[in-house]
């Protein structure tokens, strides 16, 4: 991650605040524990009092390379550990979140780190453990150490912009301005696209000129959603004929069939009826279960008499068949897939058969992108000159002009 990357993260984090610190065994320390309080902390001391023992032990917190002589003499290990309270957890939390971690509870950030005489370390945030590459790039977004003849964030004009933005609020304007250039980017990379090289382009549309004439003569459709069935019911048609004359006997044939039995158990049940009243409600269940069976036996002998014994019929399902099979396996592995590449590349292939009125269109809304660009950068450049004058004015108590 870049200065640039890092001081963005901050500006949208805002101030991470350090709340307690403790240190055991590490240089001259035992055991100190520092609380500290809200605003500007400084810790102040003679030569040799521990003040770089803080800041040794932060830098361990924040990733820095442990070296061993830095444990306390006569001890075996040292521990460093940290709460840091962050102003914004939900950002916070995304990076945890990002890598696994136990987001923060009750507003609070733990680091942990502990070194051994021995050579072995462990590093944890929230109590999970944390690799040390991992450990310095969550240490990177909390804190940004400061020395003398170092290079700091404060040199990076990145940074600088972001806390101008910051001071003056310029979220909205600098919103309007990241979408208008977008917008012209893109744009930008059509025109580019279409202005390529001559002769790739000619390739490309020789290319996808071949695919859709393969797309027009295959002619997918909805329907072809069913060719498997159809294939099933077309390789098995004299089986599927043979029981499906035998299910309409059984429902619907001589004497002895299902609905024959039915219609005699109606007349019994008529007459039956003429006798107790509960037998009326029978009789109607049996007429309707009558005319169900009737109505299930002429559906079987229509699919019946619907198939084609054809032998010719039978090779064109498998040829149509085949032929589905080798486009979902070019286009994607589904029929869904095939019609949606035809979508695809016909429109790519229209658009570059067409790509000189294309261009045309293009340029025209490229201008149009370009004026709202600009009028964006001016309202954004405006605020933040604004912005500037005011802090000035803020700290200063005049407006500055050339040469003050």
């Amino acid at each position: 991650m870049d200065r640039g990357d890092r001081a963005t993260w901050k500006r949208l984090a805002g101030t991470v605040v350090l709340r307690m610190l403790r240190v055991r065994n590490l240089a001259v320390v035992d055991d100190a524990i520092v609380e500290w309080q809200p605003g500007l902390n400084t810790v102040t001391g003679e030569t040799g009092a521990g003040k770089s023992v803080i800041i040794g032990a932060l830098n361990l917190l924040l990733g820095e390379r442990a070296d061993r002589s830095l444990i306390r003499s006569g001890a075996d290990s040292c521990n460093v550990d940290a709460v840091f309270e962050p102003p914004d957890c939900a950002t916070v939390n995304r990076l945890l979140e990002e890598a696994g971690l136990p987001t923060c509870e009750d507003g609070q950030l733990v680091i942990r780190r502990s070194i051994n005489a021995a050579g072995s370390g462990k590093n944890h945030v929230n109590d999970s453990p944390v690799t040390l590459q991992l450990l310095k790039n969550i240490g990177d977004r909390l804190v940004d150490m400061h020395g003398p003849h170092e290079h700091q964030s404060l040199f990076s004009r990145v940074f600088q912009m972001a806390c101008l933005d910051s001071y003056g609020r310029h979220t909205s304007a600098l919103n309007d301005y990241t979408a208008a250039y977008r917008m012209w980017q893109d744009l930008l990379a059509q025109r580019t696209e279409l202005d390529g090289d001559g002769g790739g382009i000619e390739h490309e549309i020789a290319l996808l000129s071949d695919q859709v004439a393969e797309f027009e003569q295959a002619a997918i459709s909805a329907a072809d959603h069913d060719i498997e069935r159809e294939h099933a019911i077309a390789a098995n048609a004299q089986r599927v004929i043979e029981l499906a004359d035998g299910i309409c006997r059984a429902l619907d044939g001589e004497d002895g069939s299902a609905f024959s039995c039915m219609v005699g158990a109606r007349k019994m049940l008529h007459e039956l009826a003429g006798l107790t009243d509960e037998a009326q409600e029978w009789e109607n269940e049996v007429a309707a279960t009558t005319e169900q069976v009737r109505a299930l036996a002429q559906a079987v002998e229509s699919m019946a008499q619907s198939i084609d014994l054809d032998p010719e019929h039978l090779h064109a399902v498998e040829e149509r068949m085949s032929l589905i099979y080798r486009l979902k396996r070019k286009y994607g592995g589904s029929l869904e897939a095939v019609m949606q590449a035809q979508e695809r590349i016909t429109g790519r292939l229209n658009l570059l058969q067409h790509r000189n009125e294309e261009i045309e269109r293009l340029e025209t809304e490229i201008a149009a992108a370009q004026k709202a660009l600009l009028a964006a950068g001016k309202v954004l450049d405006l605020a933040r000159r604004k912005a500037s004058i005011g802090h000035r004015v803020g700290h200063r108590g005049h407006v500055p002009t050339t040469g003050s």
